[in-house]
């Protein structure tokens, strides 16, 4: 970007000090989300020891809800919350500098911060009803409402990068982002948000075989309890024989 143009983006409305304070508020706010995160992950693991600690039936293993736990963990990890910050952060230049590539970048950048905001809320959600054991047998423990949740951010997801791609192409290294002073800033969003596509995307394909991987399970599970028992050989006959002779 020529000198002459950094120079006059940096005298417009103050964009420079509005840049530092947009970046310190940002970040302060992404570490209380952070910090709020940790906290409920700590007490979600202590309410979790508890119950192993009350609950006196056998470990029975569940390979559907762990690798749902784990991929809903992922997803509300700080990699959706510096995908939202970045995305907040650009958005704000470009509301305050009115200086963008052009609109679609700035709907694409919007959508994507929807998609990471929806992303962050909903996966949490999901980890302290799969995780806690009060909503061990909720509704959103199924695999229906799970599913559902599943198809609509990879949509979300979908959008936002097509959007993106389509208005300023991103996925060749060799592009200057329009000349755009936020093209790192871009890349970063763009790159965050092909990750998390990627992974919705492998969640959907191998969630169906784990789902029928946990229904064989339940199937075994219930027809050893539906199996009527073997009545035990009568000792007390051969006893009383005995004493006859």
């Amino acid at each position: 970007m020529p000198i002459a143009r950094r120079a006059q983006l940096d005298d417009i409305w103050g964009s420079r000090d509005f840049s530092k304070g947009a970046t310190a508020g940002i970040v302060i706010l992404g570490l209380v989300v952070i910090a709020t995160y940790i906290a409920i992950i700590w007490y979600l693991s202590r309410e979790v020891e508890r119950y192993r600690q009350r609950s006196k039936k056998k470990k029975r293993t569940k390979k559907l809800r762990q690798w749902t736990t784990w991929v809903c963990m992922y997803l509300g990890t700080p990699v959706d919350e510096a995908q939202m910050c970045i995305s907040a952060w650009l958005i704000a230049q470009f509301n305050h500098t009115t200086i963008y590539p052009n609109v679609g970048t700035r709907s694409g950048i919007r959508l994507i911060l929807w998609a990471s905001c929806w992303t962050f809320v909903t996966s949490t959600v999901f980890v302290v009803v799969l995780v806690h054991p009060h909503f061990r047998r909720h509704r959103l423990t199924e695999a229906g409402p799970h599913m559902v949740w599943l198809m609509q951010t990879w949509a979300y997801w979908v959008a936002s990068v097509a959007t993106l791609n389509r208005a300023l192409p991103l996925m060749d290294v060799r592009t200057t982002c329009a000349g755009s002073v936020y093209c790192g800033p871009l890349r970063a969003v763009f790159l965050l948000a092909m990750m998390e596509m990627a992974l919705l995307s492998l969640h959907m394909l191998f969630f169906p075989s784990a789902v029928g991987m946990n229904w064989e399970i339940l199937e075994q599970n219930n027809r050893k309890r539906t199996q009527p028992e073997q009545p035990a050989a009568p000792y007390s006959a051969g006893l009383s024989t005995t004493r006859r002779k």
